[in-house]
């Protein structure tokens, strides 16, 4: 396959920014940015700084191809077309393009035709005529195959079955070896995802690069991936972690590599507690008035059950004509759907409430299947109590884009709800597991660790507005890091 030298504004259509610069600048053939960690604000442009890292290495020789690995399959689909569009300028020629596949079961294409898996030990018979077109699907064919497309972009578990004793993980592991793994939004990991990560990074950088990008990733989660770089595990304190820069790029070394940051766009969110974590319909008048005002608002709840319960509340008090319809259908957004009518209700989200669409009054409500990869610009966000980190990414549907707003949604604020007593303590039993009644909630079932929500309802409490992304780093660090929750 012939491989060239691009140019980023041509290609992307737009002057490249800090961290994409420094990415298309970085020298492909040292072991030391074998690893590269790069953190930066949502809307700053990293997949943009993964492909252009991307097209460098495969120019060089250093990678054959590449897997772009996000945490869900929402996150995926929104994902592939972009990744499509910039291949096929990159590679104009339909005869030297390499393949690009969407590697989520259920939803699979092959260069934007959808395509369907076959069942085991089948295999899809064409003439001669169609050989070709065959040689480019077979990787889209089986799950187990996916990591064998030249670029492939899917979800973190293709990759990290090949670190687990499963069936075909030597074909997967294989196939991964030399390609550049990307993986995006990896703060969203969980412990066990975070430590199967570190021992598929071991393995695969003996052979190949990695990329991993966050908002903002802790200090105890990257001293880890460092550590599989072979870089000496730091050890530092909370008070050395806060002091790291932001935006940051770090290689497996340990070393912050210099961006050139201009003054960023600053937002200031206030987050208001409201003690209706039991009963969120108690927020009716607060979301009636609010439409009459004319403001876009956005209800993220934990679990699927809060979601349809307020859905029906709402359904009865307030204007059929200012809720989400997909299709002329009033609905909520959540993971429960078909993957056809997960996929239209995806694109209307977007269409209705990202860039560009139509101003006027709208409620959405959703559960977590709204906080990542989707474009959403609301005036007024509610939201379930969360760890820090999980507000920051549902805090990045609000005031997302530069616009014109209602008079009384100029300010970015943020309603959480939380408990009525004002402590989570009485939502724990006497061996430290969390009561029936707070894992209907999803606390102690969706996020486990009650430490973390009660630092993180702590800190906010005491600190309403927050600045996004001046404080990011304070905000998971303090909030997130372990070593700080033995206080809790």
């Amino acid at each position: 396959m012939q491989k060239q030298s691009w140019q980023f504004e041509p290609l992307f259509g737009f002057p490249p920014h800090p961290l994409q610069q420094a990415l298309d600048r970085l020298p492909t053939d040292d072991p030391a940015h074998r690893l590269l960690i790069a953190e930066a604000e949502t809307g700053s442009g990293k997949t943009e700084a993964a492909l252009i890292r991307f097209f460098r290495l495969f120019a060089a020789g250093e990678v054959d191809g590449l897997y772009f690995a996000l945490p869900t399959r929402v996150a995926a689909r929104e994902l592939y077309q972009r990744v499509l569009t910039y291949v096929e300028k990159a590679f104009p020629g339909r005869a030297t393009r390499p393949m690009v596949l969407l590697a989520v079961p259920g939803y699979a294409r092959v260069d934007g035709i959808e395509t369907k898996l076959l069942p085991d030990r089948a295999s899809r018979c064409s003439d001669e005529s169609k050989q070709q077109r065959q040689e480019r699907s077979w990787a889209a064919e089986h799950p187990k195959r996916f990591l064998a497309a030249t670029i492939a972009v899917g979800t973190i578990d293709q990759a990290l079955l090949s670190a687990l004793q499963t069936p075909h993980a030597h074909l997967r592991s294989v196939c991964l070896d030399r390609q550049l793994l990307v993986v995006d939004e990896v703060h969203a990991s969980d412990p066990y995802m975070r430590h199967l990560l570190t021992e598929l990074l071991r393995h695969h950088l003996a052979s190949s690069h990695a990329l991993l990008l966050s908002a903002t990733l802790g200090a105890v989660a990257q001293d880890a991936f460092l550590g599989a770089a072979g870089a000496k595990q730091s050890g530092s304190k909370l008070d050395d972690a806060l002091k790291m820069p932001y935006p940051a790029l770090t290689n497996g070394a340990g070393e912050h590599l210099p961006l050139v940051v201009a003054s960023t766009r600053t937002k200031s969110v206030t987050v208001e507690s409201v003690p209706h974590l039991s009963d969120p319909g108690a927020l009716l008048p607060t979301i009636q008035r609010a439409l009459a005002q004319g403001a876009r608002i956005l209800v993220v709840l934990n679990t699927v059950g809060r979601t349809l319960a307020l859905q029906r509340a709402v359904e009865d008090t307030v204007p059929a004509d200012t809720l989400f319809h997909c299709r002329d259908i009033i609905t909520p957004h959540h993971g429960r759907y078909s993957p056809a009518d997960r996929e239209v209700l995806d694109a209307a989200v977007s269409t209705r409430m990202g860039k560009g669409s139509n101003s006027g009054p709208l409620l959405l409500i959703g559960t977590q299947t709204l906080e990542q990869s989707l474009d959403i610009d609301a005036d007024l966000l509610i939201t379930d109590l969360c760890p820090m980190d999980v507000l920051l990414q549902r805090i990045g549907r609000l005031h997302r884009h530069d616009r014109e707003r209602p008079a009384s949604m100029k300010e970015a604020r943020c309603l959480l709800l939380t408990p009525e007593n004002g402590s989570l303590k009485d939502w724990l039993q006497s061996d430290g597991e969390a009561t029936g009644n707070a894992k209907r909630i999803g606390l102690g079932s969706v996020y486990a660790d009650l430490r973390t929500l009660q630092l993180t309802w702590d800190y906010l409490r005491q600190n309403p507005p927050i600045e996004i992304p001046r404080g990011n780093r304070l905000l998971v660090e303090s909030k997130v890091d372990p070593r700080f929750q033995t206080v809790v």
